[in-house]
């Protein structure tokens, strides 16, 4: 009788890679989407000076305060994507760990939430995205640790 059991961790330890790297990819999709794909607010000090006597160009290739910009309206940052690439995940066991190296990685993840500092930045928004990849996922883990479990069942 306690081969059963095992046979049911030995599926699950099998699987939990399978779903680490399906929740990984829906994590950094939604950070993608929660912080890359933001353009940057107009700041209201330059709210002026885009209808004003300076032009848009000239505000985004000589405005220091804006940052290197690209696109938009007065352009998106152009960002390092090293949130996104610092984004990592392991499988220990049955466990699933969602990772982020970056050394500011859990001060972004908690901005604007009661634990963290409050949002001061127009357009910026919160964007828990490891947590919005679990609850995107989450029937489709547990469709694939059910069909684990009864691999597990049906083995001897």
């Amino acid at each position: 009788m306690a081969t059963r059991p095992s046979a049911i961790v030995r599926e699950l330890t099998r699987e939990a890679p399978l779903i680490a790297l399906m929740v990984h990819a829906e994590a950094k999709r939604q950070l993608q989407e929660g912080i890359y794909n933001v353009p940057i607010p107009a700041k209201a000090y330059l709210m002026p000076l885009v209808g004003g006597k300076r032009k848009r160009k000239e505000i985004r290739k000589s405005d220091s305060r804006l940052g290197k910009t690209t696109k938009g309206k007065l352009g998106r940052w152009e960002r390092s994507g090293n949130l996104k690439r610092s984004e990592g995940q392991k499988a220990l066991g049955t466990t699933i760990l969602l990772t982020n190296n970056a050394n500011y990685a859990i001060h972004r993840y908690r901005l604007g939430t009661p634990g963290g500092r409050r949002i001061k930045s127009p357009g910026v928004r919160v964007c828990r995205w490891q947590w919005q990849a679990v609850v995107a996922k989450r029937s489709e883990i547990l469709r694939r640790r059910r069909q684990a479990v009864m691999r597990g069942l049906s083995r001897r």
